[in-house]
């Protein structure tokens, strides 16, 4: 009876201790959360900026690029983004249909209709309502050498400048202890499943020893693999979404182990001499465990790797 008590006591620290675990990596977690949010939206934003940068240059620098030394209407500084957004006769930011440069655009003023260039399409002309509309943003860069005469005006030009390389979050390296941490619960629940099935057979009730033993401390791999998991996953930029697809049936198929193991070495607690229930449990979540890894191993060797 002691014997039992004692293995109570231990196995209830353990759970107590993994649960305090959980809740001091969840601020973590949404560190890291937000971390990817953030790169979302630069990503973004580079995306369009490329875009808009490409449609004035194929569409109006030719009449209004730097090159020409008598620019149509005096505007000679289209693929200069950031002078553009300074100057509010033609850029008013947050309110293309305040600016003069979207109205001439949406007119088909800017390039004309009978133009080479024109006139623009309907969804180049939303690129660049989009772009006005999220403030009309630049990136800085170094003036060129033909320009010598505007050089304040053309640092914050979008020409090709190598971007800051930030470093990596402190809390990126426990998500890449998620390879390592991954086969710890993969191997204790598959042996307290032996464990149990040579106590059915043999009828050596000692064996139940082993196999709490097992989930005690596949049960705490089990959390911490999902918390390094969801870490790693935001590191390596996949969406938090509920999918069919490879990464998103690793996640949360993961997130359900890391549930279900807490919970079944619960049961296998409560259970006395009649382990039915216990055996049932034990082996969804061994199941279970089976899908994670295999999904995981997909995700590594790729969808073709059972291929023949």
């Amino acid at each position: 009876m002691y014997q039992r008590m004692n293995r109570r006591i231990v196995c209830m620290t353990v759970l107590l201790g993994t649960l305090l675990g959980s809740f001091l990596c969840s601020d973590v977690i949404a560190q890291a959360t937000d971390a990817l949010v953030t790169t979302e939206a630069a990503v973004s934003q580079a995306r369009m900026l490329s875009q808009v940068t490409e449609i004035f240059q194929n569409r109006c620098s030719e009449c209004h690029g730097p090159e020409n030394a008598r620019p149509k209407g005096d505007f000679g500084y289209v693929m200069d983004l950031a002078r553009m957004a300074q100057t509010p006769s033609l850029v008013v930011p947050g309110k293309p249909d305040d600016s003069e440069l979207f109205l001439m655009i949406d007119f088909d003023d800017m390039p004309p209709a009978k133009s080479k260039f024109g006139p623009m399409p309907d969804d180049e002309k939303k690129i660049v309502s989009d772009w006005i509309a999220n403030g009309a943003f630049a990136i800085a860069a170094k003036p060129s050498s033909n320009m010598t005469g505007m050089a304040e005006s053309s640092e914050q030009s979008n020409a090709d400048v190598e971007p800051e390389k930030t470093k990596a979050p402190l809390y990126y390296l426990i998500g890449r202890l998620h390879p390592i941490a991954v086969h710890f619960p993969i191997a204790l629940i598959m042996a307290a499943g032996l464990a149990e099935l040579f106590s059915l057979t043999q009828r050596r009730t000692g064996m139940t020893s082993a196999v709490t033993f097992c989930l005690l401390l596949g049960s705490a791999g089990a959390v911490i693999a999902a918390i390094t998991g969801w870490i790693f996953a935001i590191e390596q930029g996949y969406a938090i979404e509920l999918t069919t697809q490879t990464p998103s049936l690793h996640r949360w198929l993961g997130v359900g182990c890391a549930l279900a193991s807490p919970a079944l070495l619960w049961v296998d607690l409560l259970s006395n001499k009649d382990r039915r229930l216990f055996r049932v449990c034990l082996l969804l979540v061994i199941g279970l465990v089976g899908a994670v890894g295999h999904f995981g191993g997909l995700m590594v060797y790729g969808e073709s790797f059972f291929s023949l």
